[in-house]
Protein backbone atom coordinates (compact mmCIF):
# COMPACT_ATOMS: atom_id res chain seq x y z
CA UNK A 1 0.00 0.00 0.00
CA UNK A 2 1.12 3.54 -0.61
CA UNK A 3 2.05 5.75 2.29
CA UNK A 4 1.76 9.50 2.01
CA UNK A 5 3.65 11.88 4.27
CA UNK A 6 2.05 15.26 4.82
CA UNK A 7 3.92 18.33 3.72
CA UNK A 8 5.10 20.54 6.55
CA UNK A 9 6.40 23.99 5.68
CA UNK A 10 8.58 26.34 7.70
CA UNK A 11 6.80 28.96 9.84
CA UNK A 12 6.22 32.37 8.31
CA UNK A 13 9.43 34.35 8.11
CA UNK A 14 11.58 31.25 7.67
CA UNK A 15 10.49 30.43 4.12
CA UNK A 16 14.07 30.60 2.86
CA UNK A 17 14.73 27.26 4.57
CA UNK A 18 13.23 24.28 2.75
CA UNK A 19 11.86 22.05 5.50
CA UNK A 20 9.00 20.44 3.55
CA UNK A 21 8.90 16.70 4.26
CA UNK A 22 8.58 14.85 0.93
CA UNK A 23 5.84 12.45 -0.05
CA UNK A 24 6.72 8.81 0.64
CA UNK A 25 5.28 6.13 -1.63
CA UNK A 26 5.93 2.43 -2.15
CA UNK A 27 3.99 2.13 -5.40
CA UNK A 28 5.19 2.51 -8.98
CA UNK A 29 3.64 5.38 -10.90
CA UNK A 30 3.84 6.61 -14.48
CA UNK A 31 6.28 9.30 -13.32
CA UNK A 32 8.45 7.34 -10.93
CA UNK A 33 9.40 3.80 -10.03
CA UNK A 34 9.57 2.70 -6.40
CA UNK A 35 12.58 0.61 -5.38
CA UNK A 36 10.94 -0.55 -2.13
CA UNK A 37 7.84 -2.18 -0.69
CA UNK A 38 6.49 -1.98 2.86
CA UNK A 39 5.52 -4.94 5.03
CA UNK A 40 4.68 -4.04 8.60
CA UNK A 41 7.83 -2.68 10.20
CA UNK A 42 10.01 -3.61 7.24
CA UNK A 43 10.90 -1.58 4.16
CA UNK A 44 11.98 -4.26 1.70
CA UNK A 45 14.15 -3.47 -1.34
CA UNK A 46 13.08 -4.93 -4.67
CA UNK A 47 16.72 -5.83 -5.31
CA UNK A 48 17.85 -8.56 -2.91
CA UNK A 49 21.42 -7.29 -2.70
CA UNK A 50 20.27 -4.01 -1.11
CA UNK A 51 19.96 -3.45 2.66
CA UNK A 52 16.50 -3.67 4.22
CA UNK A 53 15.18 -0.97 6.55
CA UNK A 54 13.68 -1.82 9.95
CA UNK A 55 11.18 0.68 11.36
CA UNK A 56 11.33 -0.01 15.07
CA UNK A 57 9.23 1.18 17.94
CA UNK A 58 11.99 3.20 19.63
CA UNK A 59 11.92 3.40 23.41
CA UNK A 60 14.25 5.64 25.36
CA UNK A 61 15.10 4.49 28.88
CA UNK A 62 17.01 6.41 31.55
CA UNK A 63 18.91 4.31 34.09
CA UNK A 64 20.09 5.87 37.35
CA UNK A 65 22.27 4.25 39.95
CA UNK A 66 20.81 4.22 43.46
CA UNK A 67 24.32 4.98 44.73
CA UNK A 68 25.33 8.26 42.99
CA UNK A 69 29.00 7.35 43.32
CA UNK A 70 28.57 4.40 40.97
CA UNK A 71 28.92 4.87 37.21
CA UNK A 72 25.97 3.80 35.08
CA UNK A 73 28.27 3.80 32.03
CA UNK A 74 30.03 0.75 33.47
CA UNK A 75 26.89 -1.37 33.82
CA UNK A 76 27.47 -4.76 32.13
CA UNK A 77 25.46 -5.35 28.97
CA UNK A 78 23.79 -8.30 30.67
CA UNK A 79 22.39 -6.03 33.39
CA UNK A 80 21.01 -3.53 30.86
CA UNK A 81 19.38 -6.34 28.89
CA UNK A 82 17.89 -7.83 32.06
CA UNK A 83 16.29 -4.49 32.94
CA UNK A 84 14.83 -4.16 29.46
CA UNK A 85 13.80 -7.74 28.69
CA UNK A 86 12.66 -8.78 32.15
CA UNK A 87 12.07 -5.60 34.12
CA UNK A 88 10.01 -3.86 31.43
CA UNK A 89 8.83 -7.13 29.91
CA UNK A 90 10.19 -6.49 26.42
CA UNK A 91 11.35 -10.08 26.07
CA UNK A 92 12.01 -11.28 22.53
CA UNK A 93 10.50 -8.13 21.02
CA UNK A 94 13.74 -6.31 21.91
CA UNK A 95 15.88 -6.28 18.76
CA UNK A 96 18.83 -4.21 20.00
CA UNK A 97 19.68 -1.27 22.22
CA UNK A 98 22.29 1.47 21.94
CA UNK A 99 23.52 4.24 24.18
CA UNK A 100 21.72 7.46 23.28
CA UNK A 101 23.72 9.98 21.25
CA UNK A 102 21.62 13.05 22.05
CA UNK A 103 22.10 12.58 25.78
CA UNK A 104 20.10 14.86 28.07
CA UNK A 105 21.71 17.28 30.50
CA UNK A 106 21.05 14.93 33.44
CA UNK A 107 23.12 12.18 31.83
CA UNK A 108 25.84 14.59 30.75
CA UNK A 109 26.50 16.00 34.21
CA UNK A 110 26.09 12.78 36.17
CA UNK A 111 28.08 9.59 35.60
CA UNK A 112 25.44 7.74 37.60
CA UNK A 113 22.87 8.32 34.83
CA UNK A 114 22.75 6.52 31.49
CA UNK A 115 20.26 6.70 28.63
CA UNK A 116 19.70 3.97 26.06
CA UNK A 117 17.56 3.78 22.92
CA UNK A 118 15.80 0.45 22.44
CA UNK A 119 14.54 -0.96 19.13
CA UNK A 120 11.40 -3.08 19.50
CA UNK A 121 9.72 -5.29 16.94
CA UNK A 122 6.13 -5.16 18.10
CA UNK A 123 4.33 -3.29 20.84
CA UNK A 124 5.13 -2.50 24.45
CA UNK A 125 3.91 -4.79 27.20
CA UNK A 126 0.51 -3.79 28.58
CA UNK A 127 0.93 -1.20 31.28
CA UNK A 128 4.36 -0.07 30.05
CA UNK A 129 4.67 3.33 28.41
CA UNK A 130 6.16 6.76 28.75
CA UNK A 131 6.73 7.47 32.44
CA UNK A 132 6.87 3.80 33.48
CA UNK A 133 9.42 3.22 36.25
CA UNK A 134 11.02 0.30 37.99
CA UNK A 135 13.48 -0.16 40.83
CA UNK A 136 16.08 -2.93 40.66
CA UNK A 137 17.59 -3.35 44.12
CA UNK A 138 19.64 -6.36 43.04
CA UNK A 139 21.58 -4.28 40.52
CA UNK A 140 21.27 -1.05 42.48
CA UNK A 141 19.46 1.05 39.89
CA UNK A 142 16.17 2.58 38.85
CA UNK A 143 14.92 2.88 35.27
CA UNK A 144 12.36 5.15 33.61
CA UNK A 145 10.82 5.08 30.13
CA UNK A 146 11.22 8.70 28.99
CA UNK A 147 10.17 8.48 25.33
CA UNK A 148 8.25 6.14 23.02
CA UNK A 149 8.59 6.89 19.30
CA UNK A 150 6.85 5.06 16.45
CA UNK A 151 9.03 5.09 13.32
CA UNK A 152 6.96 2.75 11.16
CA UNK A 153 4.12 5.12 10.30
CA UNK A 154 5.19 7.48 7.51
CA UNK A 155 2.21 9.74 8.16
CA UNK A 156 2.66 9.95 11.92
CA UNK A 157 2.48 13.69 12.75
CA UNK A 158 5.25 13.44 15.35
CA UNK A 159 7.60 11.82 12.85
CA UNK A 160 6.80 14.38 10.17
CA UNK A 161 7.40 17.27 12.57
CA UNK A 162 10.67 15.74 13.78
CA UNK A 163 11.97 15.36 10.23
CA UNK A 164 10.81 18.88 9.36
CA UNK A 165 12.71 20.17 12.39
CA UNK A 166 15.90 18.44 11.21
CA UNK A 167 15.50 19.93 7.72
CA UNK A 168 14.98 23.41 9.15
CA UNK A 169 17.89 23.19 11.59
CA UNK A 170 20.20 21.89 8.87
CA UNK A 171 19.68 25.04 6.83
CA UNK A 172 21.35 24.67 3.46
CA UNK A 173 22.92 21.26 4.10
CA UNK A 174 23.58 19.28 0.93
CA UNK A 175 24.70 15.86 2.22
CA UNK A 176 23.83 13.02 4.60
CA UNK A 177 26.29 11.46 7.04
CA UNK A 178 25.88 7.80 7.97
CA UNK A 179 27.79 5.88 10.62
CA UNK A 180 28.31 2.22 9.68
CA UNK A 181 30.60 -0.67 10.63
CA UNK A 182 33.75 -0.58 8.54
CA UNK A 183 33.17 -4.23 7.63
CA UNK A 184 29.92 -3.25 5.96
CA UNK A 185 31.81 -1.09 3.47
CA UNK A 186 35.10 -2.98 3.21
CA UNK A 187 34.51 -6.67 4.08
CA UNK A 188 38.07 -7.39 5.17
CA UNK A 189 38.62 -7.71 8.95
CA UNK A 190 42.35 -7.06 8.49
CA UNK A 191 41.95 -3.88 6.46
CA UNK A 192 43.90 -0.92 7.90
CA UNK A 193 43.20 2.44 6.20
CA UNK A 194 46.26 4.38 5.07
CA UNK A 195 44.28 7.52 4.27
CA UNK A 196 41.69 9.59 6.10
CA UNK A 197 39.11 8.99 3.37
CA UNK A 198 38.51 7.24 0.08
CA UNK A 199 35.73 7.35 -2.48
CA UNK A 200 32.98 4.76 -2.30
CA UNK A 201 33.38 2.27 -5.16
CA UNK A 202 30.86 3.25 -7.89
CA UNK A 203 29.90 -0.39 -8.50
CA UNK A 204 29.25 -1.31 -4.86
CA UNK A 205 25.79 -2.29 -3.68
CA UNK A 206 25.93 0.63 -1.22
CA UNK A 207 26.30 3.10 -4.08
CA UNK A 208 23.42 1.55 -5.99
CA UNK A 209 21.30 1.45 -2.81
CA UNK A 210 21.83 5.17 -2.23
CA UNK A 211 21.07 5.91 -5.89
CA UNK A 212 17.55 4.56 -5.23
CA UNK A 213 16.72 8.11 -4.10
CA UNK A 214 18.42 9.98 -6.92
CA UNK A 215 21.63 10.86 -8.72
CA UNK A 216 24.76 11.22 -6.56
CA UNK A 217 27.45 13.85 -7.04
CA UNK A 218 29.96 12.22 -4.71
CA UNK A 219 30.14 9.70 -1.89
CA UNK A 220 33.14 9.29 0.40
CA UNK A 221 34.16 6.98 3.24
CA UNK A 222 35.85 8.63 6.25
CA UNK A 223 37.84 6.43 8.61
CA UNK A 224 38.77 8.84 11.41
CA UNK A 225 35.61 10.80 12.13
CA UNK A 226 33.23 8.18 13.58
CA UNK A 227 33.24 7.35 17.32
CA UNK A 228 36.05 4.93 18.06
CA UNK A 229 35.30 1.32 18.93
CA UNK A 230 38.29 -1.02 18.99
CA UNK A 231 36.22 -4.19 18.64
CA UNK A 232 33.93 -2.77 15.96
CA UNK A 233 35.65 -0.12 13.77
CA UNK A 234 33.20 2.32 12.24
CA UNK A 235 33.27 4.74 9.36
CA UNK A 236 31.28 7.73 8.22
CA UNK A 237 29.74 7.41 4.78
CA UNK A 238 28.98 10.89 3.45
CA UNK A 239 26.78 11.20 0.37
CA UNK A 240 25.98 14.31 -1.64
CA UNK A 241 23.02 14.01 -3.98
CA UNK A 242 22.65 16.07 -7.14
CA UNK A 243 19.52 17.77 -5.85
CA UNK A 244 18.08 18.56 -2.44
CA UNK A 245 14.83 16.66 -3.04
CA UNK A 246 16.76 13.39 -3.39
CA UNK A 247 18.65 14.11 -0.19
CA UNK A 248 15.42 14.90 1.65
CA UNK A 249 13.74 11.71 0.42
CA UNK A 250 16.67 9.51 1.47
CA UNK A 251 16.74 11.18 4.88
CA UNK A 252 12.97 10.78 5.29
CA UNK A 253 13.21 7.05 4.51
CA UNK A 254 16.08 6.35 6.92
CA UNK A 255 15.72 8.87 9.77
CA UNK A 256 15.59 7.13 13.20
CA UNK A 257 15.37 3.74 11.47
CA UNK A 258 17.74 0.76 11.19
CA UNK A 259 19.63 -0.80 8.31
CA UNK A 260 19.98 -4.55 7.86
CA UNK A 261 23.03 -5.80 5.97
CA UNK A 262 21.91 -8.01 3.05
CA UNK A 263 24.84 -10.44 3.31
CA UNK A 264 25.55 -10.71 7.03
CA UNK A 265 23.00 -12.60 9.10
CA UNK A 266 21.48 -10.70 12.03
CA UNK A 267 23.49 -7.56 11.24
CA UNK A 268 21.14 -4.71 12.05
CA UNK A 269 22.42 -1.25 12.99
CA UNK A 270 21.22 2.32 13.40
CA UNK A 271 22.95 4.41 10.71
CA UNK A 272 22.73 7.54 12.92
CA UNK A 273 22.02 9.58 9.78
CA UNK A 274 22.25 13.36 9.98
CA UNK A 275 22.36 16.26 7.56
CA UNK A 276 25.50 18.27 6.89
CA UNK A 277 27.36 20.46 4.43
CA UNK A 278 29.58 18.15 2.41
CA UNK A 279 32.38 20.69 2.12
CA UNK A 280 32.25 21.59 5.82
CA UNK A 281 32.40 17.94 6.84
CA UNK A 282 35.29 17.28 4.47
CA UNK A 283 37.23 20.35 5.64
CA UNK A 284 36.84 19.46 9.32
CA UNK A 285 37.76 15.83 8.69
CA UNK A 286 40.86 16.85 6.77
CA UNK A 287 41.91 19.34 9.45
CA UNK A 288 41.33 16.79 12.20
CA UNK A 289 43.40 14.09 10.50
CA UNK A 290 46.09 16.48 9.26
CA UNK A 291 45.97 14.72 5.91
CA UNK A 292 46.17 16.07 2.40
CA UNK A 293 43.90 15.13 -0.48
CA UNK A 294 42.07 11.84 -0.16
CA UNK A 295 43.37 8.71 -1.78
CA UNK A 296 42.32 7.88 -5.33
CA UNK A 297 41.51 4.34 -4.29
CA UNK A 298 37.88 3.37 -4.07
CA UNK A 299 36.30 1.43 -1.22
CA UNK A 300 35.63 -2.01 -2.57
CA UNK A 301 38.36 -2.14 -5.23
CA UNK A 302 40.94 -3.80 -3.01
CA UNK A 303 40.55 -7.56 -2.97
CA UNK A 304 39.12 -8.40 0.42
CA UNK A 305 38.28 -11.56 2.24
CA UNK A 306 34.59 -12.17 3.03
CA UNK A 307 33.37 -10.53 6.20
CA UNK A 308 33.46 -12.72 9.29
CA UNK A 309 30.11 -14.16 10.18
Amino acid sequence: AAAAAAEVAAPSGEDSIDDIVPLVSYEDTDEKRSFFSKDGRWIIPKREQFPSVFCALRVRVRMEMLDPSRSAKELPKEVVEDVLRVGFGLGKSLVRWDDARDTTLAALISASTREVVVAINGALTAGVGRGSKLKDDRNGLSATVTEVTETSDDVDPSRIMSIASCLKESGQSDAIVFELPQLWIIPDPDFKPKFASIGLYPGSFWMHFLKSWGAIVTCEVYFRTAPKNASDPRVNLVVKFRDRESMKMCFTFLYDRYLVHPKQENELRPPWCRLTSFQDFKSKATAKSGSGPKAKAKAGITKARPAAK
